[in-house]
Protein backbone atom coordinates (compact mmCIF):
# COMPACT_ATOMS: atom_id res chain seq x y z
CA UNK A 1 0.00 0.00 0.00
CA UNK A 2 0.99 3.46 -0.86
CA UNK A 3 1.86 6.06 2.06
CA UNK A 4 -0.95 8.15 2.65
CA UNK A 5 0.23 11.30 2.27
CA UNK A 6 1.44 10.76 -0.92
CA UNK A 7 -1.70 8.79 -2.67
CA UNK A 8 -3.90 11.05 -0.81
CA UNK A 9 -2.23 14.06 -2.64
CA UNK A 10 -2.42 12.22 -6.00
CA UNK A 11 -6.28 11.44 -5.38
CA UNK A 12 -7.25 15.52 -4.78
CA UNK A 13 -4.89 16.51 -8.15
CA UNK A 14 -7.44 13.96 -10.07
CA UNK A 15 -10.22 14.99 -8.36
CA UNK A 16 -9.78 18.73 -8.94
CA UNK A 17 -9.08 18.11 -12.48
CA UNK A 18 -12.19 15.88 -12.81
CA UNK A 19 -14.85 18.16 -11.46
CA UNK A 20 -13.15 21.13 -13.02
CA UNK A 21 -12.79 19.66 -16.79
CA UNK A 22 -15.19 18.25 -19.56
CA UNK A 23 -18.91 17.54 -19.23
CA UNK A 24 -20.64 16.46 -16.39
CA UNK A 25 -21.09 13.03 -17.00
CA UNK A 26 -17.37 12.13 -17.98
CA UNK A 27 -16.62 14.38 -14.61
CA UNK A 28 -18.41 12.12 -12.27
CA UNK A 29 -16.92 9.13 -14.36
CA UNK A 30 -13.31 10.60 -13.75
CA UNK A 31 -14.59 10.74 -10.11
CA UNK A 32 -15.17 7.75 -9.45
CA UNK A 33 -12.25 6.21 -11.16
CA UNK A 34 -10.11 8.42 -8.80
CA UNK A 35 -11.64 7.42 -5.69
CA UNK A 36 -11.56 3.35 -6.88
CA UNK A 37 -7.75 4.19 -7.88
CA UNK A 38 -6.93 5.69 -5.09
CA UNK A 39 -8.76 3.15 -2.98
CA UNK A 40 -6.84 0.42 -4.39
CA UNK A 41 -3.37 1.98 -4.10
CA UNK A 42 -3.88 3.08 -0.59
CA UNK A 43 -6.20 -0.11 1.15
CA UNK A 44 -5.78 -2.67 -1.23
CA UNK A 45 -9.27 -2.45 -2.63
CA UNK A 46 -9.15 -4.17 -5.19
CA UNK A 47 -11.04 -2.49 -8.77
CA UNK A 48 -13.35 -5.01 -9.72
CA UNK A 49 -15.41 -4.05 -6.26
CA UNK A 50 -18.20 -2.46 -6.53
CA UNK A 51 -18.77 1.27 -5.00
CA UNK A 52 -21.45 0.11 -2.83
CA UNK A 53 -19.33 -2.35 -0.78
CA UNK A 54 -16.27 0.29 -0.58
CA UNK A 55 -17.84 1.06 3.15
CA UNK A 56 -17.41 -2.66 3.95
CA UNK A 57 -13.84 -2.86 2.62
CA UNK A 58 -13.16 0.30 4.37
CA UNK A 59 -14.21 -0.35 7.51
CA UNK A 60 -12.03 -3.83 7.60
CA UNK A 61 -9.43 -1.91 6.92
CA UNK A 62 -9.66 0.38 9.70
CA UNK A 63 -11.47 3.23 8.35
CA UNK A 64 -14.51 4.71 10.64
CA UNK A 65 -17.87 4.02 10.04
CA UNK A 66 -19.00 7.13 9.01
CA UNK A 67 -16.92 8.01 6.60
CA UNK A 68 -16.60 5.14 5.15
CA UNK A 69 -20.43 5.15 4.11
CA UNK A 70 -20.02 8.66 3.57
CA UNK A 71 -18.05 7.50 0.69
CA UNK A 72 -20.65 4.96 -0.27
CA UNK A 73 -23.53 7.73 -0.38
CA UNK A 74 -20.86 10.19 -2.18
CA UNK A 75 -20.84 7.51 -5.13
CA UNK A 76 -24.37 7.59 -4.81
CA UNK A 77 -24.32 10.97 -6.05
CA UNK A 78 -21.80 10.99 -8.74
CA UNK A 79 -23.25 7.62 -10.01
CA UNK A 80 -26.74 9.59 -10.49
CA UNK A 81 -24.67 12.68 -12.01
CA UNK A 82 -23.74 10.55 -14.54
CA UNK A 83 -27.19 9.57 -15.75
CA UNK A 84 -28.64 13.18 -14.67
CA UNK A 85 -25.75 15.17 -15.99
CA UNK A 86 -27.79 18.55 -16.41
CA UNK A 87 -28.02 18.74 -12.42
CA UNK A 88 -24.00 18.58 -12.49
CA UNK A 89 -23.92 21.13 -15.03
CA UNK A 90 -23.76 24.00 -12.26
CA UNK A 91 -20.65 25.67 -10.69
CA UNK A 92 -22.87 24.75 -7.30
CA UNK A 93 -22.95 20.91 -7.42
CA UNK A 94 -19.47 20.99 -9.23
CA UNK A 95 -18.51 23.02 -6.09
CA UNK A 96 -20.20 20.91 -3.61
CA UNK A 97 -18.92 17.70 -5.04
CA UNK A 98 -15.34 18.77 -4.43
CA UNK A 99 -15.87 19.83 -1.08
CA UNK A 100 -17.59 16.54 -0.27
CA UNK A 101 -14.48 14.68 -2.14
CA UNK A 102 -11.95 16.95 -0.27
CA UNK A 103 -13.21 16.17 2.94
CA UNK A 104 -13.13 12.67 2.47
CA UNK A 105 -10.38 12.32 1.31
CA UNK A 106 -8.78 13.74 4.65
CA UNK A 107 -10.75 11.23 6.53
CA UNK A 108 -9.59 8.30 4.56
Amino acid sequence: RAPAGRARRRLLGRLRHAVAAGPPRQAAADVETAWRDFLGERWGIPPGVPSTQWGEQLRRRGVTAPAAEELVRLMDDVHYLRYAPQLAATECIQGELWERCRRLARLI
